[in-house]
């Protein structure tokens, strides 16, 4: 009932729900939708030179994906990004949905000119895949190298489908971030639940 969800108790007629969900990506796995990323892609000659002048730390090689934080003139933390190295002067920068506006402008002011800037937010969502069982249910669907590490990116098929999957959770167990282009969100998806079901996959978050 409504008056049973009006306390400041944390047990509540939520309780059962969410521990199945916690339940499933601790011993089998869990998948969430989460589109709400926004994303550049930066490229051009001299595009990693300018990253290193713009954060405080190093970039990723290629082949990695790290969070960088973008620092003003005073040393200041303006914001956080990760950042997905594709090739040698080409990045696929990855922020908060709220700090699409923010980000994008920052970056237009202070990237040098002749670099390539461009918001695809719009072109790519995401799925989350996480727990024990996530490698297992991938290996089902694709021939792409799950034996990579923890930071990793690599593009993939899925079925006949192509996404980039990034090797991070942030659940605290196995995991990988599938993105994907947004028109492709639903076939993604239910491959992803078709195939996790035999192994206890559940929805989550």
């Amino acid at each position: 009932s409504e008056e049973a969800t009006q306390t400041w108790a944390r047990s509540g007629p939520w309780e059962p729900r969410i521990r199945a969900e916690c339940e499933a990506v601790r011993d089998a796995a869990g998948i969430l939708d989460l589109p709400g990323f926004s994303r550049y892609r930066l490229e051009g000659e001299g595009a990693a030179e300018a990253l290193r002048g713009l954060c405080t730390g190093g970039i990723p090689k290629v082949g990695r994906i790290g969070l960088l934080y973008f620092a003003d003139d005073r040393g200041r933390i303006v914001t956080e990004m990760s950042a997905m190295r594709l090739a040698e002067d080409f990045f696929f920068l990855i922020t908060a949905a709220t700090a699409q506006w923010h980000d994008l402008e920052w970056l237009q002011k202070h990237a040098p000119e002749g670099l390539s800037l461009a918001d695809v937010t719009r072109d790519f969502s995401c799925q989350i895949l996480s727990g024990p069982k996530s490698r297992d249910i991938l290996a089902s669907l694709t021939d792409a190298d799950l034996s990579q590490p923890w930071l990793t990116h690599q593009s993939a098929q899925l079925g006949e489908t192509w996404v980039q999957l990034v090797r991070v959770s942030f659940a605290g167990e196995l995991g990988w971030e599938v993105h994907s282009k947004i028109e492709d969100t639903a076939a993604v998806y239910d491959m992803l639940l078709d195939a996790g079901k035999p192994h206890g996959l559940k929805p989550f978050g």
